[in-house]
């Protein structure tokens, strides 16, 4: 649903970034993360970046258990 670039810029926002900073680290203006970030509340249907950066976290929770229990699944350890 996201792209690449959106769940790069909805990681960034948990981790308590500023549009300004967000710019600097991938190389591009704040206006252009303003775009990003207005794409990404459309497609997820939120209103704000706070929304945007617990639904980040709780994503994140999600890939790390599952990874977990891929692992578990495997066999390793």
């Amino acid at each position: 649903m996201l792209t690449e670039r959106e769940r790069q810029i909805m990681g960034l926002v948990s981790e308590g970034l500023s549009n300004k900073e967000i710019g600097r680290r991938l190389n591009v203006t704040d206006g252009t993360i303003k775009v990003h970030l207005h794409h990404i509340f459309q497609k997820l249907d939120i209103s704000n970046r706070t929304s945007l950066a617990a639904l980040a976290v709780s994503q994140q929770d999600l890939i790390d258990e599952s990874d977990v229990d891929r692992v578990l699944a495997n066999g390793k350890r």
